[in-house]
């Protein structure tokens, strides 16, 4: 595979949340097009086991898809941030937990067509509620538990519910996360 040349680039919106970038790219048969590419921060998505053994979801509105939907502890990496110490804030900050342990899962890209931005992925396990959760202003949250892989994939893959790819991207690393805990008692 052949990497477009990019001959051009032009900031056409400066956005904390969402910069884009246009780019000027020639194509590997030779055409040149306009690219337009988000540019924005990455972010972590935390998988948040309890103490119990329940899986943490949370009930959020989102004003881009304009609905509540269900997905897992996440938020953007800040500038010159280690994702796993973005992991355990956003993991404070939005449910109030802390963690025995936070082990990496693995990584992906949110939108490999038009952004750069990737999700980093962590398990969660031995949380425990510390402190309450403080939200930023735009954020809605409410967080939840449920008992068990099967109860997880049923809530996040019910017809009633709404939810995000990244989250159902998580669904096989949340499995992996479940099993690998039973496997450590």
């Amino acid at each position: 595979m052949k990497k477009f040349d990019i001959l051009k680039r032009e900031m056409v919106l400066e956005s904390e949340w969402m910069p884009v970038e246009k780019q000027l790219v020639r194509l590997p048969n030779g055409n040149l097009v306009d690219w337009f590419i988000g540019v924005g921060p990455s972010a972590v998505i935390v998988i948040p086991i309890l103490e119990n053994g329940e899986i943490m979801l949370q009930r959020t509105y989102k004003h881009g898809a304009g609905e509540e939907i269900i997905e897992f502890c996440a938020g953007i990496i800040e500038k010159g941030e280690d994702p796993k110490k973005a992991a355990k804030r956003e993991l404070l900050e939005e449910t109030g937990c802390k963690a025995e342990e936070i082990e990496f899962l693995g990584e992906f890209f949110a939108n490999p067509t038009g952004s750069q931005t990737k999700y980093f992925l962590y398990c969660a396990t031995g949380c425990r509620v510390v402190a309450k959760p403080t939200l930023d202003e735009a954020e809605q949250i409410e967080n939840f538990s449920v008992s068990g892989y099967e109860t997880l994939e049923n809530e996040i893959l019910s017809s009633e519910n709404k939810t995000s790819m990244a989250v159902l991207a998580a669904l096989p690393y949340a499995r992996k996360c479940m099993k690998d805990l039973k496997k450590s008692e």
